[in-house]
């Protein structure tokens, strides 16, 4: 028998720290990409820089690879714990700055 063979299967402790992962990976990732997505869309707005359209199309295309980096960042960290605090607290973050840019802008 192999030393692969003879393996225990993963605790239940294992499958609930993965499952955390996997939300985070989700949920939090999709709320900082969001958040992202919003502020930036906000700021080019606020700035002039860009039309609404144009600004909320460059955002949703930035804010797609800070997903990716996101995504990537929840298997890679320490603990599941880290990752909901380090992506969940700027997503607040930024969701009120952006809360906040885009209320002053319909005013």
């Amino acid at each position: 028998m192999t030393p692969m063979a003879r393996r225990s299967a993963p605790t239940p402790a294992y499958r609930l720290q993965v499952a955390w992962r996997i939300a985070a990976a989700v949920f939090a990732s999709f709320a900082l990409t969001s958040a992202f997505g919003a502020l930036l869309a906000a700021a080019l707005m606020r700035s002039g820089a860009l039309p609404r359209p144009s600004a909320v199309q460059a955002a949703t295309l930035l804010a797609f690879c800070v997903w990716c980096g996101a995504v990537m960042w929840a298997f890679q960290s320490r603990s599941a714990a880290r990752v909901w605090l380090n992506q969940g607290v700027p997503a607040l973050l930024m969701g009120i700055l952006a809360w906040w840019l885009l209320r002053g802008a319909s005013a």
